[in-house]
């Protein structure tokens, strides 16, 4: 069943104790079923505080670092390769060593 929105609603039996209820109900396969009410993204963080405000700061900013990780290393390693193909067995330790940021 469509929503007011366009996404599917889904049903519960009547006794079950999942999700928040819009009082909406009907009888399906002779149980009453009904559907949960939608909430908007927001409502999710309605009630953190200031320590799950820094949980989510924490977390967002380990996950920005966690996808940057690979991005540095590819270019590090791009460099030291730039740094093997031209040189000599003489110049190699010193043309590997200036790899860095």
């Amino acid at each position: 069943m469509l929503g007011r929105h366009g996404m599917a609603e889904k049903s519960f039996p009547k006794d079950s104790a999942v999700g928040v209820v819009n009082g909406g109900e009907k009888e399906e396969n002779g149980e009453k079923m009904v559907a949960m009410a939608k909430a908007p993204f927001h409502s999710m963080f309605k009630y953190a505080d200031r320590t799950d405000v820094l949980l989510m700061l924490v977390g967002t900013v380990g996950a920005l670092g966690n996808g940057m990780s690979m991005v540095i290393m590819t270019i590090i390693f791009g460099q030291m390769i730039d740094a093997f193909g031209g040189a000599t067995p003489d110049t190699i330790v010193p043309r590997v060593s200036k790899v860095w940021l």
